[in-house]
């Protein structure tokens, strides 16, 4: 008779660490043997250890909330190759739908690309914050009380060195709390707030997660993105400088500063900024092209040129960079490349000769689209 495996690895993404880590708390509390990647590992043997501890265990769990998938269209992002890692080799996988998350939603189903469309296929268990116990027991007995076919294999004393030392580090957390959960939920609220331009309703969300958890900088970098657009720029610069007091490493927290330095005027300063997110992350595309827009307003054309030009070497087919590029040609008075950039654009996506929609898509400044309307004219 086949045996029934106890073996999990667990799959999240980094800002849903509590809801990841409430589940690897219940599991283990119920003799399972889970791998949680708490400290992202920072070895060279990341990728073999990550793979093989998914190979080497039956039951694949994926938390599932809104905005899990949101970089999941880049081939290069770790949770799709999780998952993908975990399709290919056959393994039991358990999605567990957080509050807020649905399938059919705009702004997660445009996330569900390659094979990731296969995980509509799977049963899936609701795990809302005020019923995590009762969901979990079922979880426990239905989901994970399973065989499975597909061989597991052994792991690498490297990878199995890994394994243990997460576990060192996620059992010496301290339980999560149902409070702790809740300021998930309005966590992932805020976020689908921010996708549907709520931008009050995504900072009275944020508010709530920040009061309820007053250490968590993620929470103050978003709901500085939700003061950005509001132009509430010193709300943005407060926010930020708590972030980077809370998190110095979080890349986000520079870039919306810079942007609200840029907003006040104060382009010195934005500019200083973004010099610092490049120091830290030579190729934070965002960095190049606020440092470009930047430029381009205090005047530098030559230096914002640059910086759209890196932004597009970094990512090919960067509509903001081959549009900033066209855009500063011409404040160069050199049209012939700047037509050529816009008509790049256009063979991209035809809607470019449209410079309302132009500057609506890309957030451009008045400035900037009547810019664009010029080169329209020439094309």
């Amino acid at each position: 008779m086949p045996k029934i495996e106890k073996t999990v690895f667990i799959s999240y993404r980094r800002t849903n660490i509590y809801n990841a880590l409430a589940v690897y708390q219940d599991l283990t509390s119920h003799d399972f043997d889970v791998f949680l990647d708490y400290e992202r590992i920072d070895s060279g043997d990341f990728a073999q250890a990550i793979v093989e501890n998914i190979k080497a265990r039956a039951h694949f769990i994926i938390i599932l909330t809104p905005s899990a998938l949101e970089r999941c269209d880049d081939p290069n992002d770790w949770l799709r190759k999780e998952i993908e890692c975990a399709l290919d080799n056959k393994r039991n996988i358990v999605p567990l739908m957080m509050e807020g998350f649905d399938y059919s939603s705009p702004s997660i189903e445009k996330h569900l690309v390659g094979k990731l469309t296969l995980l509509k296929n799977y049963n899936a268990q609701w795990v809302p914050a005020e019923f995590f116990q009762e969901a979990m027991t079922r979880v426990r007995n239905r989901f994970l009380n399973t065989t499975i076919g597909s061989v597991l294999h052994p792991l690498s004393t490297s990878a199995d060195n890994e394994a243990k030392q997460q576990k060192v580090i996620a059992d010496a957390q301290e339980t999560v709390t149902a409070e702790t959960l809740t300021a998930e939920e309005y966590f992932e609220q805020g976020f689908q707030h921010v996708e549907n331009r709520n931008y009050d309703d995504a900072i009275m969300s944020y508010s709530e997660v920040i009061r309820l958890m007053p250490d968590l900088a993620e929470a103050y970098v978003n709901r500085s993105y939700a003061y950005l657009r509001k132009q509430d720029y010193k709300r943005v610069i407060t926010d930020c400088t708590m972030a980077i007091r809370l998190n110095p490493d979080l890349v986000g927290a520079y870039n919306n500063l810079s942007l609200a330095y840029y907003g006040l005027g104060d382009f010195e300063q934005g500019i200083l900024i973004c010099n610092e997110v490049i120091r830290r992350q030579p190729k934070q595309v965002e960095a190049y092209i606020n440092r470009a827009e930047t430029n381009f307003s205090a005047g530098n054309f030559k230096e914002a040129l640059t910086d759209f030009k890196k932004a597009n070497q970094i990512r090919s087919a960067l509509r903001f960079g081959i549009a900033g590029q066209a855009i500063t040609h011409h404040a160069l008075d050199d049209d012939d490349n700047a037509v050529k950039q816009w008509k790049m654009l256009c063979r991209l996506d035809n809607r470019f000769k449209d410079a309302d929609w132009a500057g609506k898509e890309l957030n451009w400044r008045p400035e900037l689209i009547e810019e664009a309307r010029k080169l329209i004219g020439k094309l």
